[in-house]
């Protein structure tokens, strides 16, 4: 691929993605119980941006029991060494996330370790086997893996971006990629949702190609 193309990709999606060639409309919905705000793909100049689709609903079966209570709000996220620029645009991402919550009197999102650890290995996983979606090749959804991680839920949502070809600094990187959601319905709805209290930022970068992965989540 050509250094200075661009491709920039946000896919909230439950179903196998497929690039349209017309824009998509978006179809938003939020469930209380198990939450998982997802989307399909319409198009921006720079490249591909989804919609969500709708959310699983888990009331027939509870799910299991959660883990020992343990502090779920972190300042820091503790991060892979020898990845400074991950690290770097995980701080940016969220800063920006919090920025545009602020401007709306919303409460800002507490970054949370076990969510930040499921996001970061989300992203990886999609460098690995070349995927870009919310649920894995293992039939795993952002809600599942948050679960199997331990993190107990009330509502939890995802944001995805992957971008390769890229030369721009940190900071602008990170704006790109808020500003790229906040312009699509379904992933402006998981930023600025008021039920919303914990976030995960994990951004993986190999050569040119950046894997975003966001969760936002409210604790049982």
């Amino acid at each position: 691929m050509h250094p200075l193309i661009l491709i920039l990709t946000l896919i909230l999606l439950a179903t196998p993605f497929v690039f349209p060639q017309t824009p998509l409309e978006p179809s938003t919905s939020v469930q209380e119980i198990a939450v998982v705000q997802e989307e399909k793909p319409a198009e921006l100049p720079q490249g591909a941006i989804a919609d969500e689709p709708k959310p699983i609903a888990k009331t027939a079966r509870p799910l299991p029991p959660p883990p020992p209570k343990k502090e779920s709000v972190q300042t820091k996220p503790t991060f892979p060494p020898g990845d400074s620029l991950s690290f770097l645009l995980e701080e940016k991402i969220l800063v920006f996330t919090n920025t545009e919550r602020s401007r709306r009197n919303l409460q800002t999102l507490e970054p949370n370790t076990v969510l930040a650890s499921t996001a970061r290995m989300h992203s990886a996983d999609m460098l690995a086997r070349d995927y870009f979606e919310h649920e894995n090749p293992d039939g795993c959804s952002s809600s599942c893996r948050a679960t199997n991680a331990g993190y107990a839920w009330r509502m939890i949502g995802e944001n995805l971006y992957m971008l390769e070809g890229f030369d721009f600094s940190t900071d602008e990187t990170a704006a790109m990629i808020v500003s790229g959601w906040m312009e699509s319905p379904g992933h402006r709805a998981n930023i600025l949702k008021e039920g919303y209290t914990e976030t995960g930022v994990g951004v993986i970068v190999k050569g040119s190609a950046i894997y975003a992965t966001v969760l936002y989540a409210t604790p049982r």
